[in-house]
């Protein structure tokens, strides 16, 4: 199946989301982070956002 813009650049706007809403005080929840995606026309599974996450901060 071919990816689309959005899902080949979800990891750059997961990346994103996290730098300017987040700190250590303040933390999103898995729904919150589907819904900023869902609103950039991106769609993601719970799971796989988990994995997205770990991959991010084992590489970032």
């Amino acid at each position: 199946m071919p990816y689309t813009v959005e899902q080949k650049i979800k990891l750059l706007v997961l990346w994103d989301i996290l730098c300017r809403n987040t700190d250590e005080p303040h933390a999103l929840n898995t729904d919150e982070i589907i819904e900023m995606l869902a609103e950039k026309g991106i769609s993601v599974g719970r799971k796989v956002l988990v994995q997205d996450i770990d991959l991010l901060n084992r590489y970032g």
